[in-house]
């Protein structure tokens, strides 16, 4: 009985000592990536050029970054499940509050998702932007 629960306490002790990503390891290459997105806005006249930015992603970083993501804007919850990230960002506008909800799929060296935006204002309008990234190297 004792021997149980000693190895009961030795278990416990590793758990705790080992990194929450070890545990939960996701198919992730940290490194610099190269990320495109594409967004898509029901009723604009004309479909908008992707842009592709770089970003560090680490495995305590793995929610890709907006390039004008202002600073009245806070991750209000993510989630990690398999190989899937998922997060809510919500920023303060003076029209109201702009909610993105997003989810990103990591394969080694290689992701691709989408983020949903709801924008404030008089008309409420909807943004999907589909988003690919690729390691390109050693953070910079």
């Amino acid at each position: 009985m004792k021997r149980w629960m000693w190895v009961s306490v030795l278990l416990a002790t590793v758990v705790l000592l080992v990194p929450v990503s070890e545990l939960f390891a996701i198919n992730v290459n940290e490194g610099q990536w190269a990320i495109t997105v594409e967004a898509e806005m029901p009723g604009m006249p004309m479909k908008m050029p992707p842009m592709t930015m770089q970003q560090c992603i680490t495995a305590n970083s793995l929610v890709p970054k907006d390039s004008g993501q202002q600073p009245n804007c806070k991750m209000e919850k993510s989630s990690v499940q398999g190989n899937t990230v998922t997060w809510t960002m919500v920023c303060q506008q003076p029209e109201g509050t702009l909610t993105s909800k997003g989810r990103v799929t990591y394969s080694g060296d290689t992701f691709e998702g989408e983020t949903k935006t709801t924008i404030p204002g008089e008309e409420k309008m909807e943004m999907t932007s589909k988003m690919k990234g690729k390691r390109i190297g050693p953070c910079e």
